[in-house]
């Protein structure tokens, strides 16, 4: 399948007025059975698209794992696996030291770019505005909609068990917006070593009412890299993060290739970074290039 799709009216729910219409990359998108025995897939044949949100600050290899995993799981249940899409959270977010919108949809781009299936849809990071997660589902939903008008294609939410457990912390989301994910499109969990999400599950009233919306898939190789945690190592005690991050690029950044960044205004570094640094381990983009010389 060529081309991308761009936005139509959402069946589920109202998208916010003053959205900028990006169309979904819908290049790598394909049956993924073919590397498995497509004999297992269901009567129904359910066609599966997931969606990874998040800040992807910096994208690890991590969140490509996630993807794989998803995949074998939903492959081994029956499901015709199709692809899956990181979607770089807005800038309008507010995270501390998030970087550039554009930025971490190039890097978005490079970690993905080996990838035969997983894409990257920049829709939310180029908003005006945050865009909420039922809202970046509704968007992709509706232009696989408009792709596949023949057949059915579902869409689910791929994350980790800190945003499941995030479901049901107070004031982090909207309720009525979380029961529509459960409902309309249904999360995959992927749980590392050490988290009892289906306890959690069990012992929460949404998340258990919802449980055959919410498939669990255990990480069985020790994995603890993160974005949250590769970050603070890069930028402010100033140590290699080659092999947690997807790297195309090694750069050496002075004191004058920091203040180029600045100028050129880019928040990579964050307001944490010192000018003393030696290196700085990155996933470069073009962005970058006239900053650097």
């Amino acid at each position: 399948m060529e081309g991308c799709v761009g936005l139509v009216g959402s069946a589920h729910n109202e998208l916010p007025s003053g959205v900028l219409d990006v169309p979904l990359p819908l290049d790598k998108l394909s049956s993924q059975c073919g590397s498995q025995n497509c004999s297992r897939l269901n009567e129904q044949g359910t066609k599966i698209v997931v969606v990874s949100t998040g800040s992807f600050n910096p994208p690890t290899y991590m969140h490509l794992r996630m993807f794989e995993l998803a995949k074998d799981a939903l492959l081994s249940e029956g499901y015709d696996f199709l692809g899956g899409y990181m979607s770089p959270v807005n800038d309008s977010y507010g995270k501390q030291n998030l970087v550039l919108a554009e930025h971490r949809i190039e890097m978005c781009k490079v970690a993905s770019s080996t990838s035969s299936f997983i894409m990257v849809d920049p829709w939310e990071a180029r908003q005006p505005t945050y865009q909420r997660t039922l809202h970046v589902l509704d968007r992709v939903q509706d232009a696989l909609n408009n792709t596949f008008t023949s057949e059915k294609v579902k869409v689910m939410l791929l994350c980790g068990a800190d945003l499941l457990e995030s479901f049901i912390t107070p004031g982090v989301w909207i309720p009525e917006q979380v029961q529509a994910i459960f409902e309309i499109y249904g999360v995959i969990c992927i749980c590392r070593g050490g988290q009892d999400t289906r306890n959690v599950i069990f012992e929460n009233d949404l998340l258990y009412n919802n449980k055959k919306n919410i498939k669990v898939v255990d990480e069985q190789i020790a994995n603890d890299i993160s974005s949250t945690k590769v970050s603070p190592h890069c930028d402010a005690w100033r140590k290699c993060s080659k092999y947690c991050v997807i790297t195309q690029k090694t750069v050496e950044v002075h004191h004058s290739a920091i203040k180029a960044l600045q100028n050129h205004g880019s928040s990579l570094l964050g307001p944490r970074a010192n000018p003393c640094s030696k290196l700085y381990t990155i996933c470069c983009c073009p962005h970058f290039e006239s900053a650097l010389t």
